[in-house]
């Protein structure tokens, strides 16, 4: 489209009658760690990829608890507005953690 703009009558229509809106990645590595993986889980990463968060775990009264590493922060849930609100976690390895 860019390069017929002035040539092809049709391309200029098109491209003049539209309403666009350009939206730039916002989370690049997050996209490009979901875009080369074939995990199904991974394919649907929606966190970015910053350092792991580890928190230690109790899984019962008479167990020694779990040190669990998770990775990345949900962008989405990470903002001024009802931050710590319904639909985020403070949990490292939840998928809305913010």
């Amino acid at each position: 489209m860019v390069t017929q703009y002035d040539k092809d009558p049709q391309v200029r229509q098109f491209v003049d009658q539209m309403e666009w809106y350009i939206v730039p990645l916002l989370n690049p590595d997050g996209y490009e760690y979901s875009r080369n993986s074939n995990d199904p889980e991974i394919r649907l990463w929606r966190k970015n990829r910053s350092p792991p968060r580890c928190i230690q775990q109790s899984t019962g009264l008479f167990t020694a608890p779990q040190t669990t590493c998770c990775q990345g922060v949900d962008l989405n849930r990470n903002f001024d507005w009802f931050f710590g609100q319904v639909g985020s976690s403070t949990d490292p390895c939840s998928e809305i953690y913010q």
